[in-house]
């Protein structure tokens, strides 16, 4: 269903129009790095239109198009995602006011782009052509009315349900606006004297949908006591159990909650005396205890909802009791039975007295399930869905996983049986609509709400915030909520109403491709103006695995064998992921003009995807002249609580700032003597003044300001205007010149003798200024961070990824920065802070070599460790290892608990791994001579193990044996 590709004309048609031929002969584009970091937040229109994976804020991407762009330029974005780059293009023709502020520089060159966006996702490519393409908001109204029409009767049967209030009150028989509702209003001799006909005459118009029912009625219907209904504050201490007339109001269900129910049915882990007492360490003298896994339970049904779960706080407990037998358990021990609704959450109108007159209106409320509610969703289920909709299986991956565990295997199997009817009941009659536009549009709402709303992977989150499936996760909630469709698709129309009626867009300015970002066939050499682009993150998001739910409705799938992740289920390595973001790179490369810069946005946390990122664009033809910060501001559900457990999760994004060179090469030195001295005389000049500009205009300027790059800019400005012949003022020449006179920290420049900046400034943290050469100076630098303010793993490893970015691959392949940090600073238990250590905790630290060998140990065997590895390096670690081995097997771990579950046998076969290639010349004899002994015994020690399948203490050797064999 991507109808809109062909509704666009021609890509040829589309360059014609806006492409600018490029001739090197005459071409003078100029421009210096853009420098500065941005922070941008989400919550906007823009946002609220329609979810995709890490959408980046347009707002952040305005100033960088602005800079390096004229009006009437082409924008390319070869990985588009929902189109962001093409809104922020057509926003440069009236960008906001705050970001021209920031940027004054920038007035001047307000005026519209064009942009070229592409996709290897069809649902990408719909949402992007969406958000980018005008519609008329009154004809969008107008056909939703229709829509809603025809939908109407059936939605309505789907989310009914049933309000019961007391006759009391508001609600009494005598009152002549519940009269003029009912639908067997009772005898007049009943209830004594009622209002007379000509009370009623002004409510004829009124439907008669209520009913009157008794109170046993009213229980039949609800499957339980009147009373347990929530008490309305109109009833005052009335009590319910006693009124016998009850109004029967029909309502419309919001929210139904589902909640998962399990079997009281596991295995706990106990601990139990051997009968044998330690005789070494600090439990010398107790009885030595040993872990087993028992089986407790009762067998019973344990509903989470009911066990599980405060609702006066609606604090979720991660212990619970069977309400059986009591056993306590958590979710990870036990087996999911099924997943049954709880409560629903309707809306109704009740009548409000006002003076002398009953005014209606709307008022939501909440109460268990009731029978007549279980009726309808069996008779739902035993029915035929007589419109279509998808049944494609879902795409195979880790993400997909933890929906294979609960069984669901396709995509309609995500959805109940009563939002799976509604969708394909609106799906039928959204494409019903005449115009090509509007049915596009409605599409779009459509798939806005399908997934993150509409699901069984919508999370119920106890009215503390807005009910959302998890991002970037296929995952079904404990707690579901299955909310009405026609409720979603309502007030995602209201949202936009609101985005469309901004007035942003225009016709024509944005062309959407589909297809893999290599291939980039459709685009000529030396067409494109400027990239920003935000790539794949390797593991980090799984784009077909999580787009199918959208793709089976449009009716076209990704193409997962062209997708650049890396995934272990597809047995697709950092090799798969570095060739096909290396033949992208080239493609950017080829279309985009020489001079012209491109913009990569990254985010990963692991050094190798960094690295392959970084290589592809260099090994392409392109220079990386500096990286940048961008904060999205809002971080996600898995960097959040990521973070908040020390997790290495990247909270912000790198930017890349690359160019394509020009082919002829500049020449590095100056001729004329002369000018050395005048560039010298100016740039002092302009550090002079720098930090006052700074503290008076820190918007404007910044340290970000005292670049070569930035130097070249300023000395251009100043000299050019003087009639001086500039030619061989290159970048290389004021490198030359500045390091005479100046002082070089890191990419910036200082006059000698002037203090560098420290701790924080406007919110953001200034950069080191050490230059990160080798592990010695790593270390240096993360010291000075750390000391300014403690950081998360997170936090540090945004300004690593900067500060190292620059470095060359075989000084970056020898730097980890987990590694750094774990064997040189203090990470916080409570906060997962790392900071200096004091000097207790540095002897503590000491004290851990230990845990610090067994994860670098593990790490080299696994091949990611990137440091090297001496001869000497190996021999300590097996004395540390073997050590290890040793305390586990006599239980004598008691000053290192983390090692109470380690297992000897997997230490012995580290030591085997490890000692093999220890060439005995390059340590001393001493040290080979032990680690060969401590290998030998190992050696003996695995025989065992092999022997007996067991690493049981009954069965290893005795203490004094392995001495003596030592």
């Amino acid at each position: 269903m991507l109808d809109f590709l062909e509704n666009q004309g021609s890509l040829e048609d589309f360059l014609k129009r806006h492409a600018k031929s490029y001739d090197p002969a005459t071409d003078d584009y100029d421009r210096h790095p853009f420098t500065a970091d941005t922070k941008e937040g989400k919550n906007d229109s823009i946002y609220n239109a329609h979810s995709y994976h890490t959408k980046v804020p347009p707002r952040s991407i305005i100033p960088y198009i602005l800079h390096y762009t004229e009006p009437g330029d082409l924008v390319l974005d070869l990985f588009s995602g929902s189109g962001m780059t093409g809104v922020a293009t057509q926003m440069c023709a009236n960008p906001p006011s705050d970001i021209l502020a920031q940027f004054p520089d920038l007035k001047d060159r307000v005026g519209p782009r064009v942009c070229i966006l592409n996709d290897l996702s069809p649902a990408a490519c719909h949402i992007a052509y969406n958000y980018n393409t005008p519609v008329v908001v009154e004809a969008l109204r107008h056909e939703f009315k229709r829509i809603k029409a025809a939908v109407k009767k059936e939605l309505a049967w789907l989310y009914g349900t049933e309000h019961y209030e007391p006759a009391i009150g508001d609600y009494a028989l005598n009152n002549p606006d519940v009269l003029a509702r009912l639908q067997n209003p009772p005898p007049v001799d009943k209830k004594g004297p009622l209002p007379s006909a000509s009370l009623l005459k002004n409510d004829t118009d009124v439907p008669k949908t209520w009913t009157l029912l008794s109170r046993a009625e009213v229980e039949q219907r609800l499957g339980y006591a009147a009373t347990d209904i929530p008490r309305d504050d109109a009833w005052n201490d009335i009590d319910v159990s006693n009124v016998e007339d009850w109004i029967c109001i029909p309502a419309t269900i919001q929210y139904t909650i589902w909640a998962d129910i399990y079997r009281c049915e596991g295995f706990v882990t106990t601990e139990e005396p051997t009968g044998k007492i330690s005789t070494r360490g600090k439990n010398t003298g107790k009885a030595i205890m040993q872990i087993k896994k028992v089986t407790r339970g009762c067998g019973g049904e344990i509903p989470l909802w009911d066990c599980a779960v405060d609702h006066t706080t609606a604090i979720v407990f991660d212990e619970f009791k069977c309400p059986k037998c009591g056993q306590v358990w958590t979710l990870d021990k036990l087996t999911l039975i099924r997943c049954e609704p709880t409560d629903i959450i309707y809306e109704f109108e009740r009548v409000i007295p006002s003076g002398t007159r009953n005014n209606r209106k709307v008022e939501r409320r909440r109460r268990r399930i009731s029978q007549r509610d279980l009726q309808l969703i069996k008779e739902i289920d035993g029915k035929e869905i007589p419109y279509w909709f998808p049944t494609a299986k879902l795409v195979p991956g880790e993400q997909s996983n933890p929906f294979i565990n609960r069984g669901i295997v396709s995509v309609d199997q995500v959805y109940t049986r009563r939002n799976l009817r509604g969708f394909a009941l609106l799906f039928q009659e959204l494409k019903q609509s005449a115009d090509c536009r509007l049915r596009e549009t409605f599409l779009f709402a459509f798939t806005s709400v399908l997934v993150g709303l509409g699901s069984r992977m919508t999370r119920y989150n106890f009215e503390k915030r807005g009910n959302g499936a998890m991002p970037l996760r296929l995952f079904i909630p404990h707690f579901q909520c299955e909310t009405n469709v026609f409720r979603l698709i309502d007030g995602k129309i209201d949202d936009l109403v609101k985005y469309f009626s901004h007035g942003s867009l225009t016709e024509g300015a944005v062309w959407n491709q589909f297809g893999p970002a290599q291939e980039l066939k459709t685009l000529a050499h030396n067409t494109i103006d400027f990239i920003f682009t935000d790539p794949p993150f390797g593991r980090n998001i799984a784009y077909s695995e999580l787009n199918i739910f959208w793709e089976a409705w449009l009716g076209v799938v990704t193409d997962v064998s062209a997708e650049a992740i890396t995934s272990n289920g597809r047995k697709w390595g950092l090799e798969s992921y570095a060739h096909k973001m290396q033949a992208a790179f080239v493609e950017m490369f080829r279309v985009l003009k020489p001079g012209r810069y491109a913009m990569v946005e990254f985010n990963n946390a692991d050094p190798a995807i960094f690295e392959a990122i970084k290589q592809g664009a260099l090994a392409a033809g392109f220079e990386l002249t500096n990286m940048m910060i961008l904060d999205k501001s809002q971080k996600s559900y898995n960097q959040v609580k990521g973070m908040d457990k020390g997790d290495k999760l990247v909270d912000k994004d790198v930017v890349f700032n690359l160019r394509k060179p020009i082919l002829q090469v500049e020449p590095e030195t100056l001729n004329t003597d002369d000018m050395v001295p005048l560039v010298a005389e100016t740039v002092r000049a302009y550090l002079t003044c720098l930090p006052s500009r700074i503290i008076a205009e820190p918007r404007k300027y910044s340290d970000d300001n005292r670049t070569t790059a930035t130097l070249n800019s300023v000395l251009l400005n100043e000299l050019m205007p003087r009639g001086l012949n500039v030619d061989k003022l290159t970048i290389g020449a004021i490198e030359q010149i500045c390091l005479r006179y100046f002082l070089k920290r890191g990419n910036r420049w200082y006059l000698k003798g002037e203090p560098i900046g420290n701790g924080e400034r406007n919110g953001h943290l200034l950069e080191p200024d050490i230059e990160i050469k080798d592990e010695s100076t790593a270390v240096d630098w993360l010291r000075q961070v750390l000391i300014r303010k403690p950081l998360l793993a997170g936090e540090l490893q945004t300004l690593w990824m900067k500060a190292s970015g620059m470095l060359p691959v075989d000084v970056s392949h020898q730097l980890d920065l987990e590694t750094l940090l774990i064997e040189n600073f203090w990470q916080d238990m409570e906060s997962k802070r790392w900071r200096e250590p004091t000097l207790e905790e540095r002897e503590k630290m000491n004290d851990s070599q230990t845990l610090r060998v067994l994860h670098n140990a593990e790490r080299f065997l696994a091949g990611s460790l990137k440091r090297q590895v001496s001869d000497a390096d190996r021999c300590e670690w097996i004395e540390v290892i073997f050590r290890a081995c040793r305390a586990v097997e006599e239980q004598t771990t008691d000053e290192l608990p983390a090692l109470r579950d380690f297992d000897p046998a997997i230490g012995y076969q580290m030591i085997s791994q490890i000692f093999h290639g220890v060439l005995r010349d390059h340590v001393p004899a001493d040290v080979f001579s032990r680690a060969e002994k401590q290998a030998r015994v190992t050696a003996g020690r695995l025989r065992d193990f092999a022997e007996t399948g067991t690493t049981e203490k009954k069965r290893k050797k005795p203490k004094d044996q392995m001495e003596l064999e030592l």
